[in-house]
């Protein structure tokens, strides 16, 4: 498929929703603005489907296309883990290692099994929902 504007256009619309539902406050937001991620499941799904459906017929189907997803993902995912360890190492101040102190003040559980639940919930809920 070539690169079709009208999707560029869709995917910036996606990222203004998702820009909204985080940074404007609750009185504000228009209704809906909680399905910018979805668009973007979306357009992943039939961008993926089209790449799929175009290379049927190709014998190394599969390898074909993961290997052009891991060559265009794999780089910045390990750049990133470069760039993180590298802060870690030499500033670690800038990604705020609060952790201790939160973990202590009982905000938040110190058992990685556990990190993100709210204390005092029993089950699995994340403390994000």
């Amino acid at each position: 498929m070539k690169r079709l504007p009208a999707l560029d256009a869709l995917r910036g619309i996606a990222i203004l929703i998702v820009l909204v539902h985080h940074y404007v406050p609750e009185q504000f937001k228009p209704p809906l603005f909680w399905s910018g991620v979805d668009l973007f499941f979306v357009l992943s799904g039939f961008l993926i489907t089209d790449i799929l459906l175009k290379n049927r017929d190709a014998s190394n189907y599969y390898l074909t296309f993961y290997l052009r997803r891991g060559a265009r993902i794999l780089p910045l995912y390990w750049f990133l883990l470069l760039v993180f360890f590298l802060v870690m190492t030499f500033e670690p101040e800038m990604l705020g290692l609060l952790l201790p102190s939160i973990c202590r003040s009982g905000r938040i559980s110190p058992s990685p099994k556990t990190f993100c639940m709210r204390p005092g919930i029993s089950g699995a809920i994340p403390g994000w929902m």
